[in-house]
């Protein structure tokens, strides 16, 4: 039967043209009744519909067919799919033993298995017919997986007299389990799911690697239910079985195949979810599918350009340039001014591949750059990169001798690409003095050329300013982006584009962890410094963790910062805890090696133990008054809890460095001795949340009395707030706690 007829059949029922579907039904039933597939795909869209009456009378039909062509495997799905729909349904019970009977006429275990199931003994239809498909899937070799700990295994041997099945496990090797209870707790799986592959095939996974990757993600795909996240994906296959260095260049190549493949479905987007389709696709349909699936004119035209890239590989690859620049043609009239742009272009590269395409008249870059005002209006609606440039560089040769003054615009305009673009051209052209007239407007006035100043901050960072064009240091740079941030959140409103600017401001700060900020207290005098630390310090637009991290590179690379007033003078008191990155848990090495061995006791030990115990008590018999089992599997969910805490705690964990000392100060790994104001004398050692041990004076630096001691310096004093009120404490000595 073609595939057409079965999209009809699933057309008409969503459309609730039951007469046509009637027609349909009649007409497959009569020439091809074993495309069972086909008949299902038109019963569930009858049951989506709500339709379930009418689902049952076509399937009331399509059985009895099904038994009179002897097509007994095709039966038993058509009347289990019944039995989900009308359990009462007459002659169910007797179709279904009709089929099961002769689908295994020579198989001695069914007598048993159907008395067992309780489908010949008048038991309920659904469970029964559920039941007896588990006890005939046990069978020696069956790949199956035991979600409560056991992993994935295999089935050793199977007694159905005795009804006792015998299984080879990851966890749990020889484990014998009456019939019963082995189908509750464990799930077959195919095959060439990727958990039957590792149990005991590996050398078939690693040949999938590079002879077959769509087989090796249709695998991965399996082992998560048949649906998956390429995260899932990923996480499945790397780095157990694709180092993670080697991920990117698999996908790549992977990625192209799994789109074409008839059998799977990948959404659009950077993690796209992959699954098994009902119903064959072809390449150039999927690519208008995934088309359809993108929210965003932006996202559409990427696509595009995505495809044009990967369709050369393909034997579909020019009919779906073809539909999908089609498509976009057609939307065309919708799109902004910058997207129109971006498609001008891709229609162009599609022209290329595919000759026979027609591109309207009004959809060429000419007709659509005529004027600067209209290509400085649309740049930063411009999706692709690098059709900013091409965009700019179309009216090149119209402007002329204007070209420079053009250039200069394109910089105060700000769109990176183009700005680099104007600047080149007018240092090429010889126009220097222009250039750092433009530069010097757009730093002295940055609340006014915002856009434009981001770029040259960003420029200036990564050292890419042309030697023609002098610098501002860093920490003017530093101070003039913590007033621009400022200027931007506190004026912006409704202003998208001012929010827009703020975040990129916010994101240059942290990147490459804060090195901005970083290198630019390093690179000023203490003076300078001690301004641009109290201007941070008083910011009112930058809240929360990042100005913390902002604070805490300052203080690291400049701790005497921390003791300073604006002008030079030292301050009172100290940054305390602001000194440490608030996502890095520091720790000795010894307590690191504890922590370590902790892990490892838990994970190597103690979780298997417990899938043990779960199995064990899994065997004693039903699960719902089970209190063995439910202790267990409580256990399991502690224990995988705890796993999960201290993993995260040990990539947190960062050893004490004893160079952070200078003896001056309290700082980790110091031994503070401490006098009160009633004479008391204490001695404490700054150490991590690991180490804590108050019977030897270890505390931690988390801690108020760690953060109050933090900083301090020999004879300075400090308030430490407690039940019975404020204790002012004295640093009288600071020596090394870790020699």
């Amino acid at each position: 039967m073609s595939h057409s007829l079965a999209r009809r059949l699933r057309e008409t029922a969503e459309r609730n043209d039951l007469k046509a579907f009637e027609d349909l039904w009649l007409e497959m039933m009569d020439q091809h009744p074993g495309e069972i597939g086909a008949f299902i795909g038109g019963i569930d869209t009858l049951h989506a519909k709500g339709l379930m009456d009418k689902a049952a009378t076509f399937l009331g039909l399509l059985a009895p067919k099904l038994l009179e062509c002897n097509l007994h495997s095709e039966a038993i799905t058509a009347l289990r799919r019944l039995a989900t729909l009308n359990p009462r349904e007459k002659g169910l019970r007797s179709g279904l033993l009709t089929a099961y009977k002769a689908l295994y006429a020579n198989d001695e275990r069914l007598p048993v298995l159907l008395e067992k199931s309780g489908l010949d003994s008048g038991g309920d239809i659904r469970p029964s017919v559920d039941k007896l498909e588990n006890f005939l899937g046990f069978s020696a070799g069956r790949y199956l997986f035991h979600p409560a700990g056991w992993g994935a295994g295999r089935v050793v041997s199977v007694d159905f007299i005795e009804m006792l099945v015998v299984m080879d496990f990851e966890q749990s090797r020889g484990r014998r389990m009456n019939l019963e209870m082995a189908a509750k707790v464990t799930q077959f799986i195919e095959n060439d799911d990727l958990r039957a592959l590792r149990f005991d095939r590996q050398p078939e996974i690693l040949q999938l690697v590079d002879g077959n990757p769509v087989s090796l993600i249709r695998s991965a795909v399996k082992s998560r239910g048949g649906k998956a996240t390429l995260r899932e994906v990923r996480d499945r296959l790397s780095p157990a079985i694709i180092p993670q260095e080697k991920w990117a260049s698999f996908w790549n190549k992977a990625k192209v195949l799994v789109k074409a493949a008839p059998d799977l479905v990948m959404a659009p987007g950077a993690n796209p979810q992959i699954e098994f389709s009902a119903t064959d696709r072809g390449y150039a349909s999927t690519c208008l599918r995934d088309l359809a699936l993108l929210d965003s004119d932006d996202k559409r035209l990427r696509y595009l350009k995505t495809l044009l890239a990967e369709a050369r590989n393909q034997e579909e690859g020019p009919d779906a340039v073809r539909d999908v620049a089609q498509r976009m043609v057609d939307q065309s009239k919708l799109f902004n001014r910058g997207c129109r742009i971006s498609l001008a272009f891709l229609l162009a590269e599609c022209k290329s591949f595919v000759p026979d395409i027609v591109i309207p008249a009004e959809l060429v870059p000419a007709a659509l750059c005529e004027s600067p005002s209209k290509v400085l209006t649309a740049i930063g609606e411009i999706p692709v990169g690098g059709h900013r440039q091409a965009a700019a560089l179309v009216l090149r040769p119209k402007l002329g001798d204007d070209w420079p003054r053009f250039c200069v615009l394109l910089i105060e305009n700000g769109e990176p690409e183009t700005a680099e673009l104007g600047l080149s051209d007018l240092l090429r052209a010889g126009a220097e003095d222009s250039a750092r007239d433009v530069m010097r407007k757009v730093t002295e006035r940055f609340r006014e050329h915002s856009a434009a100043f981001l770029w040259y901050l960003r420029e200036s960072i990564g050292s890419k300013l042309p030697k023609q064009i002098p610098g501002e240091s860093l920490i003017a740079l530093f101070e003039k982006a913590l007033m621009l941030h400022e200027h931007l959140t506190l004026t912006a409103d409704k202003d998208e584009e001012k929010k827009r600017l703020a975040r990129s401001l916010t994101s240059l700060f942290q990147s490459r962890d804060y090195e901005f900020v970083r290198s630019a207290f390093l690179s000023c005098s203490a003076e300078v410094g001690s301004n641009a630390a109290s201007m941070l310090r008083n910011h009112r637009s930058i809240f929360g963790e990042t100005r913390d991290q902002m604070l805490a590179r300052m203080f690291r690379a400049r701790p005497e910062l921390g003791r300073m007033q604006p002008g030079g003078t030292l301050a009172t008191s100290t940054p305390s805890n602001l000194l440490f990155d608030p996502t890095v848990l520091f720790c000795t090495e010894a307590g690191l090696l504890r922590k370590r061995q902790e892990f490892e006791d838990l994970v190597n030990r103690q979780i298997p133990e417990n899938a043990v115990e779960i199995g064990r008590a899994a065997s004693y018999g039903d699960l719902s008054e089970n209190s063995e089992w439910t202790a267990a599997i409580e256990k399991q969910s502690r224990l995988t809890h705890q796993s999960e805490e201290m993993s995260g705690e040990l990539a947190r964990a960062r050893v004490i460095d004893r160079n952070q000392q200078d003896g001056k100060h309290a700082a980790l790994g110091s031994c503070v001795a401490l006098r009160n104001e009633n004479g008391a004398m204490e001695t404490y050692t700054l150490l991590g949340p690991w180490e804590v041990d108050p019977g030897h004076g270890r505390i931690s630096y988390l801690s108020d009395l760690g953060k109050a001691i933090i900083g301090k310096g020999v004879s300075e004093s400090f308030d430490l707030e407690n039940r019975s009120g404020k204790t002012r404490w004295t640093v009288l000595s600071i020596a090394d706690g870790l020699a």
